[in-house]
């Protein structure tokens, strides 16, 4: 049997103060992904939820106009 990996909130207080967003990366967790997988994903999850919280946007319904393009094409 596969040991789960802790999820460590304290790197990730916007996740867990968003339960859509704690309840998927606690899901993640109990599915036994690795704990380097674990936090790359509460880490981009964390980085997106502050950063839609700066531009006062709802995480689930942005668009992709809510986030600006970043590089040139």
């Amino acid at each position: 049997m596969t040991q789960m990996a802790e999820v460590r909130w304290e790197h990730y207080p916007h996740v867990f103060a968003n339960d859509l967003a704690r309840s998927w990366l606690l899901l993640e967790s109990n599915l036994g992904l690795a704990a380097n997988t674990l936090d790359a994903y509460g880490r981009a999850l964390e980085e997106y939820i502050a950063f839609s919280a700066v531009r006062d946007t709802a995480i689930i319904t942005a668009t992709k106009t809510h986030v600006p393009r970043t590089c040139a094409t």
